[in-house]
């Protein structure tokens, strides 16, 4: 079983020598970015060139550039725990620029819980991972509950669909 997302994921580092990177509206520009605005109305309002709003989400913060959709619903809270973490993230920067130090307190305490949720998934899907392994497909009866009402539930589905065809 492989993991889908890890607690190792971090949200994009501030930059010293980008433009944006340094800006209060940091997030501003993040939360435009996976809104779809274009790189022409990031730069209006950052104040910056086309080629410092390319530079920033190419370099800086690529994790904006792209969506992040997951295929099945585990995937997809994966990657919104992963979204949420990098927001946390940029807001933490953010208000901290802007002096804002309760904001970016709170900002971090969020981070810190993503990242908590984080590895606790990894640390479930590992266990999963780790009774599946060792599991003899031979040997039932040294299957745990757990394999046994899967394989169970499983067994019943694949009679249900022989009958139906």
């Amino acid at each position: 079983m492989s993991k889908k997302s890890s607690p190792e994921m971090q949200a994009p580092p501030l930059t010293p020598d980008c433009a944006l990177c340094r800006s209060a509206n940091r997030a501003s520009y993040a939360v435009m970015k996976r809104l779809n605005a274009s790189d022409e109305e990031i730069s209006e309002l950052a104040q910056a060139s086309i080629t410092q709003v390319q530079e920033h989400f190419r370099t800086c913060a690529p994790i904006f550039a792209d969506s992040i959709e997951g295929t099945d619903a585990i995937s997809a809270s994966d990657a919104e725990l992963q979204r949420l973490l990098v927001d946390a993230t940029e807001l933490a920067y953010a208000a901290t620029i802007a002096g804002q130090y309760s904001a970016a307190a709170a900002a971090t305490s969020c981070r810190g819980r993503a990242g908590n949720e984080m590895a606790r998934r990894a640390e479930l899907r590992q266990i999963h991972a780790d009774a599946l392994d060792s599991c003899q497909p031979d040997q039932p009866e040294l299957w745990n509950e757990k394999v046994s009402d899967f394989v169970a539930r499983y067994l019943d589905f694949l009679l249900r669909e022989r009958e139906s065809v």
